[in-house]
């Protein structure tokens, strides 16, 4: 505790504050701009998102700076954001309001910040933002129509004070975040102005608060406790330092937590807070763990997380001290709860915000989302098995959707790296013990080999772990061998069938405004040749390793012909041809006899065939679309074509190849006569023969027109309908042979883009087919859950002769930096092409079959 102090105390710090009684006007705050539908990366964090990308501007158009803290911005469903306090914008500043992301750049001395909702939600087709005082006078608001809807943002012509306009009608831009619509910039702070803070009489003292006074308790119910009651008074504190993240390239602040003496002993109370320490006052420019500190700052809540910011004095008292106790949280044994973000579903942790944390072993951590890892340095770590999608092994209903989303949030938490740097050296990372390569880069499965200690904060809609303790990631063995060695040594007479995605493999590179496919979209794949050589490499260590007969391809440019420069299909197989055995070549694509150039009538990506041709050769081809869909369809269209449709299905017959014949029946001493090319008889039941329809279909993510399509929160996300619409037309396609050639043995696969207990999936299984693919496991990983979209289903005929099934893991588990993108700078020495992990965002799935 505070010791040798007298009851009023003066800090020469103190006369450095600047009152609030300067501040400006808030009726001099103008909306300038607004970007409701984004046609690009408008926050430049590199990715476009059409809810993260979208933006207001405000500009304080006074002579004086104005503090938005508690300030709202609101649009016609409610309130989107609110500012942190305090949120300083000088006389004729800009702040920019984005959806979300990570905005990336200067914009112009511009603030930044990202909605506090997790989104803006503007309406294209019209809406109202209106931005609100601290205690929700209104202050101003524009309204807009459907003009507001057009690739391109609202401004103000001329800036400030004129009515609003389509952006390019002023300027050969689409929108300018943080500038005048010329790119200009607006007033900037100049360097070394004062931040406005609370008024404060230099001979006056600021409480002496304790930590626990500051966080405030939940009540019994489970309400408050959220946000301080202290929240934007000036205090004053002494604890220890429990995790230093001191600079811009980390956190930019550390932990502080009361002694163990010091505790209040209420468990709904957290004893521990984040301190924002930009800029070293007093001197102290190092923090360690262990040092005690007494410091006057600003309580404030910045994205819902408490802390103390605003530092005006600081005195360090001394220094190796005990830490106080972690506090141990246990996700076997407790129940923590949960509550509702906009990006779902978060452990309540809330008790232990700010603190030093310990996640025992016997928690049994487990990763099991690794998306944001490269990019951002985090991890997603979830008790017990890494979870399984709701509609793998149930079926869709919302009641026990919402249970299970909750069952899983209550015991999940993020491991970040205790820095906001993008792009981090993972070698770094902790836990890789200075390490990242392809050997030792973390998987999910991969475990915490000790408890797990670090500082709890809370950003991003998520508690995150800051590790301050030492810990290596135990491996889980599940890499499979290179598939090579296990099917080489095939029968005669069995043929394996694979399907696998190819991660948007295109020849037309994504560069200087390229386009592809029939609709002249933008190309999907590689950004460059480095790239393109790359992504090549992996999928053809990758496709040789499997050793198939046949492989069906999904994500593969969308363009078919003999000659032409996007045919990706006919480079690949040129690539495998020239460093592997065998010879493979590509089907041809025919729609009722026509040859065709693209498979899909619309879209940039389609699926494509391949085959040795020592083993089939190509009996009949068809492609399925709203073109020559069963009768029984025809109200229900658009089905396959267009944007927001299933993607064309290519269905093709393949023989057993005379040369495989004759090796087979050489060894078990049998004529030939009889299986000449010229007896394929399309009638006959001994054919030796498969019908493949190779199926992609609807994602869930954008919704498609029609009903049914809208996500009914039951687990099976959105475009349920228009999915089990092309399962249906298959199935019906399917019964009239359409590949003009009678063969009993029918296989169904490909990205049908449902869990196994989904309508598309059981309209299969019960109308035909049977499948060996397993409910509590899957060939993908999606928002930290493990699920199979992939599929290979069988026919009764065809059933009958399959003697194995396999999911090959070569990448649902694995890192995204093994794969072949150099995107946001990533080191090039990741990369190893000779070894076929995460080719694909999806597991090849392989069968055998015997003909």
């Amino acid at each position: 505790m505070l010791q040798g102090f007298a009851k009023v105390l003066f800090f020469p710090a103190l006369s450095a504050l600047m009152a609030i009684s300067s501040l400006a006007d808030p009726t001099d705050l103008v909306i300038n701009e607004i970007l409701a539908d984004p046609p690009g990366d408008a926050n430049g964090d590199g990715v476009v998102n059409t809810s993260q990308d979208e933006f207001v501007e405000i500009v304080n158009t006074g002579s004086a700076n104005v503090d938005l803290g508690g300030f709202r911005l609101k649009d016609g469903f409610g309130i989107r954001h609110e500012f942190p306090s305090p949120t300083v914008l000088c006389s004729g500043q800009a702040i920019v309001i984005f959806g979300g992301g990570i905005p990336t750049g200067g914009f112009s001395g511009a603030v930044v910040q990202q909605a506090s909702s997790g989104m803006l939600g503007l309406n294209n087709g019209g809406d109202t933002v209106t931005l609100e005082d601290d205690i929700g006078a209104f202050l101003t608001n524009v309204s807009y129509g459907s003009e507001g809807g057009q690739d391109q943002s609202l401004t103000r012509n001329p800036d400030l004070s004129g009515s609003f306009s389509q952006h390019t009608s002023v300027s050969p831009t689409v929108y300018s975040p943080g500038t005048k619509v010329d790119g200009t910039p607006f007033d900037t702070c100049e360097p070394g102005e004062p931040t406005p803070s609370p008024t404060a009489s230099p001979t006056e003292t600021p409480p002496l608060v304790m930590i626990h006074e500051i966080q405030g308790t939940k009540s019994n119910d489970g309400n408050g406790g959220d946000i301080s009651p202290l929240e934007g008074q000036l205090v004053m504190v002494e604890a220890i330092v429990v995790g230093a993240f001191l600079g811009a390239d980390k956190l930019n602040g550390f932990f502080l937590q009361e002694e163990d003496d010091d505790v209040d002993n209420d468990p709904r109370s957290s004893e521990g807070i984040f301190v924002y320490y930009p800029v070293p006052v007093d001197g102290v420019n190092a923090l360690n763990e262990g040092d005690k500190v007494l410091l006057t700052g600003k309580v404030a809540e910045y994205y819902s997380q408490t802390q103390i910011s605003n530092v005006i004095m600081i005195h360090v008292i001394s220094s190796n001290n005990p830490l106080p106790t972690p506090a141990a949280i246990d996700f076997q044994r407790g129940n923590y709860g949960v509550f509702s973000t906009p990006g779902g579903y978060v452990a309540d942790l809330e008790r232990f915000e700010g603190m030093s944390v310990r996640f025992e072993s016997n928690s049994d951590m487990v990763v099991n989302e690794i998306y944001n890892f490269v990019r951002f340095g985090e991890l997603v770590l979830t008790s017990g098995m890494v979870p399984i999608q709701f509609s793998q092994s149930n079926f869709p209903s919302k009641s026990g959707y919402d249970f299970y989303l909750r069952s899983i949030a209550s015991r999940q938490v993020t491991l970040d790296d205790g820095s906001t740097t993008q792009n981090p050296d993972l070698s770094k990372y902790p836990g890789l013990d200075g390490i990242f390569d392809t050997e030792n880069a973390i998987r999910i499965g991969d475990r915490p080999d000790s408890d797990l200690i670090g500082c709890l904060g809370y950003s991003f809609s998520q508690y995150r772990v800051h590790p301050t303790g030492s810990f290596l990631f135990e491996r889980e063995d599940h890499r499979p061998e290179l598939a090579k060695s296990k099917k080489a040594k095939a029968k005669k007479d069995e043929f394996n069938i694979v399907s696998a995605n190819v991660l948007n493999y295109f020849v037309t590179l994504d560069e200087n405004g390229n386009t592809s496919g029939p609709s002249n979209l933008e190309p999907r794949g590689a950004d460059s040749a480095a790239e393109f050589e790359r992504q090549s490499e992996k999928l053809v260590t990758a496709l040789l390793s499997l050793n198939s007969d046949i492989f069906g391809l999904l994500e593969i440019e969308n363009d078919f012909g003999e000659t032409s420069t996007g045919n990706a299909v006919k480079v690949l197989v040129d690539k495998l041809n020239a460093v592997g055995e065998d010879t493979y070549d590509w089907v041809r694509p025919k729609q009722d006899g026509v040859d065709k150039t693209f498979v899909d009538t619309s879209d940039a990506i389609s699926n494509a065939f391949i085959f040795k041709s020592s083993s089939f050769r190509v009996a009949g081809v068809n492609i399925l679309t709203d073109s020559n869909i069963p009768d029984a369809f025809t109200d229900a269209l658009p089905i396959f074509d267009g944007s927001g449709s299933n993607r064309a299905t290519i269905a093709v017959t393949f023989e057993v190849s005379t040369d495989r014949r004759n090796l087979r029946d050489a060894t078990a001493h049998r004529s030939l006569s009889l299986f000449s090319q010229s007896s394929f008889d399309k009638g006959n039941d001994d054919l030796e023969c498969i019908t493949i329809a190779l199926c992609h279909f609807k994602s869930k993510g954008s919704v498609s027109a029609g009903e049914g399509n809208q996500d009914a929160g039951d687990g099976a996300g959105n475009n349920n309908a228009i999915r089990l619409l092309a399962s249906q037309a298959v199935a019906e396609w399917l019964k009239g042979n359409p590949t003009g050639v009678d063969c009993p043995n029918v296989m169904i696969m490909g990205d049908l883009n449902a869990y196994f207990k989904e309508d598309p999936v059981q309209y299969f299984l019960n109308n035909g087919y049977d499948s060996l693919v397993k409910e509590d496991e899957g060939s993908f990983v999606f928002d930290g859950y493990w699920g199979s979209l992939d599929y290979q289903l069988y026919n009764e005929d065809l059933f009958e002769k399959v003697k194995k099934f396999e999911k090959i893991q070569y990448n649902s588990f694995e890192s995204l930096g093994l794969d072949y993108n150099l995107d946001f700078g990533r080191p090039s020495t990741w990369f190893d092409g000779s070894v076929p992990y995460r080719f694909s965002d999806h597991d090849p799935l392989v069968t055998t079959v015997k003909l």
